[in-house]
């Protein structure tokens, strides 16, 4: 087997329901040898159809095949691409969370301080005309929350200037990641959710369409609490491009937060393979939702940042794993051990009150 077989489901109608990372959450390992344990912005799709990317993002109302469409776009452009020497380099925005496991050290209050020194830092990397340039961006960026073209133009003012010297010898991506890490640039999970919904939704206007739904500024999202502003749960089954899904992780809070890219039901014998690992009854529907954040880094530049995941999710236990394809073409299925995938909790797969 040297492919996923899938189908796509068909959208359902849905009646409303009434129903911030940790950092070092890991996906189960997979076995050595493992490849695509998660797509990243420049890779290849693992399921479904490769789906061109559109440059038009027009403000109607989407429907989820436009919506999924936009969604890619986007995610591609979380990859810069960066000029380097001369060459193009596609690099995908890695991890950054204020007070995470990212930042300075700057004494007994660092989340208090941390925004402010990455500030600074970049400014004197830049100078201040280079600086200014990109003054706007900076503010958002280091705090994890701006867009995919913010990251860019802030990480190519950084390997325009000096700053980018101490990381020159390193592969282009190495060093472009940790160069970003250094001076606090990249995402983290709700600000990646937060501008990809968006833009999936087509509005130029950023402001606006957050306040069209409800959402609040991409620093105090309203994907924190959807069901308190215009969202409805949906069941995972029936999740389609442009939900989102949140994920609760421990007694303290902390989370995740996901935006779907594809929902695929799974075909024979990709499905006998899966539903063997997931403990599933013979015939089960079985899902393979895959899914785009930024992903906790566990305080390694190397790792995290933007990409794709895939899960399995049994329609009838409600049983979730991670899947990875192996250098083999067979599929590595890691069973959560948790009622929800990735270790975690679900909390819900949430739709727009406005969208059927």
């Amino acid at each position: 087997m040297t492919e996923l077989q899938v189908h796509r489901s068909a959208p359902h109608p849905v009646q409303a329901s009434t129903g911030h990372e940790p950092q070092a959450t890991r996906t189960r390992r997979a076995p050595d040898g493992a490849t695509g344990v998660a797509r990243t912005p420049g890779s290849t799709r693992l399921v479904a159809r490769h789906l061109s990317r559109t440059t038009s993002v027009a403000p109607s109302a989407p429907n989820p095949t436009q919506i999924q469409k936009r969604l890619e776009t986007y995610f591609g452009q979380m990859s810069g691409p960066y000029t380097v020497n001369g060459k193009s380099v596609e690099v995908p925005a890695g991890f950054r969370m204020r007070d995470g496991m990212n930042q300075v050290d700057t004494g007994p209050y660092p989340h208090d301080h941390d925004v402010k020194v990455y500030r600074k830092r970049i400014e004197k990397a830049l100078g201040a005309d280079a600086y200014r340039k990109v003054a706007a961006d900076v503010g958002m960026v280091v705090i994890g929350k701006g867009t995919a073209k913010q990251v860019q133009r802030v990480t190519q003012a950084l390997i325009d200037s000096p700053a980018f010297k101490p990381y020159a010898k390193l592969p282009a991506e190495t060093a472009i990641r940790r160069m970003a890490w250094d001076y606090g640039v990249g995402m983290d999970c709700s600000g990646y959710v937060h501008s990809a919904f968006l833009y999936s939704r087509g509005s130029g206007d950023r402001a606006a369409s957050a306040a069209r739904y409800d959402l609040g500024t991409p620093d105090n999202s309203g994907l924190q609490h959807p069901l308190a502003h215009g969202f409805r749960k949906v069941p995972p089954a029936q999740a389609r491009p442009g939900d989102y899904i949140k994920l609760s992780h421990g007694a303290d809070g902390t989370g995740h937060k996901l935006i779907v890219m594809a929902n695929d039901v799974l075909d024979d014998p990709v499905r006998a393979e899966v539903s063997s690992s997931l403990g599933s009854k013979p015939g089960a529907r079985v899902h393979i939702i895959t899914v785009a954040s930024s992903w906790g880094a566990g305080g390694d530049p190397d790792n995290g940042g933007v990409m794709q995941k895939m899960w399995a999710y049994d329609e009838s236990s409600g049983r979730w794993a991670d899947v990875v394809k192996l250098s083999s073409g067979h599929l590595f299925v890691g069973p959560s051990s948790t009622t929800g995938p990735y270790e975690h909790q679900l909390d819900g797969v949430f739709r727009p009150r406005t969208e059927k």
